[in-house]
């Protein structure tokens, strides 16, 4: 699950501010290395280990210069 927001102001003419949240929630931790080779009962125990318990969250605040050529 992807939870994406992006929240922009415009301050003056010339001056914006930019606001970027993302919630990401991936239950599993795909990189994890899961040994087949293994009893199954190691395996479930290193899969277990592997699973996330909360998400992730990432913030971006920015601020834009605008301007006009002609």
């Amino acid at each position: 699950m992807s939870f994406q927001n992006n929240f922009s102001a415009s301050i003056t003419k010339y001056l914006s501010v930019n606001l970027y949240a993302q919630l990401v929630y991936d239950k599993f931790d795909s990189a994890a290395n899961v040994d087949p080779a293994k009893p199954l009962a190691d395996q479930i125990a290193e899969v277990d280990r592997n699973v996330r318990k909360a998400g992730q969250f990432k913030e971006t605040l920015s601020l834009g210069l605008t301007y006009r050529l002609f």
